[in-house]
C-alpha cells in the first residue's frame, strides 16, 4: 500500500472506532496493534464529538509530546554533531592552505617551461618531485580538457 492510500485507510478505521463510542486511548490502541504509525494524535481528534473530555485525551497528548520530544532530541544531536564535523572540516582547511609540506632549491625549475620556479608567486609542488608554475600548469591542463570544461575552467579562474 502507498503512502496516500495507508493514510487514508487507517483513517477511515479510526473514524469507525469513534463511532463505536471508543474513546482516544482505545483508538490509539487498536492503530498501533494495527502497526500504524501514520496518524498522529492531532490527525485522529477532529473526529470526536465537540462535547467530549479532555481527561481522555491527556494520555495519548502526553504521549505525543514525548515522541516529538524525542524526536527533537535527535534532532539536536544530529545538527550538534553536523556543526562540529564542518567546524573541523574548516580549521583542517584553514590549517592545509598555509601549510608548507616540502623545501625546496633556490635554483628549481618548473617542469614545464624550465624556468626558475621562483620567478612567479604562484607555484605547486606535487610529490613526486615535480614543480610548475601556476600559470603553466593551469595553461597546460586546459589543452588536455575538452572545450567546455575549459571554458569552465577560464570562468572560475578569472
Amino acid at each position: 500500500m502507498n503512502s496516500l492510500l495507508e493514510v487514508v485507510y487507517y483513517f477511515n478505521l479510526a473514524g469507525s472506532v469513534v463511532t463505536q463510542g471508543r474513546d482516544l486511548n482505545e483508538v490509539m490502541e487498536i492503530l498501533e496493534e494495527k502497526g500504524s504509525n501514520q496518524l498522529k494524535i492531532e490527525d485522529i481528534l477532529p473526529l470526536f464529538p465537540d462535547f467530549e473530555t479532555i481527561d481522555q485525551f491527556k494520555k495519548p497528548i502526553i504521549k505525543s509530546l514525548e515522541n516529538y520530544n524525542d524526536r527533537l532530541t535527535v534532532l539536536r544531536t544530529e545538527m550538534n554533531d553536523a556543526s562540529k564535523s564542518i567546524d573541523d572540516i574548516r580549521d583542517d582547511l584553514a590549517k592545509y592552505r598555509t601549510r608548507c609540506v616540502a623545501t625546496i632549491d633556490s635554483n628549481a625549475a618548473c617542469s614545464l617551461c624550465e624556468q626558475a620556479l621562483m620567478l612567479q608567486s604562484t607555484f605547486y609542488i606535487f610529490a613526486c618531485g615535480h614543480y610548475f608554475h601556476g600559470d603553466c600548469l593551469f595553461s597546460y591542463v586546459r589543452r588536455l580538457m575538452k572545450r567546455n570544461d575549459a571554458n569552465t575552467l577560464n570562468e572560475t579562474n578569472r
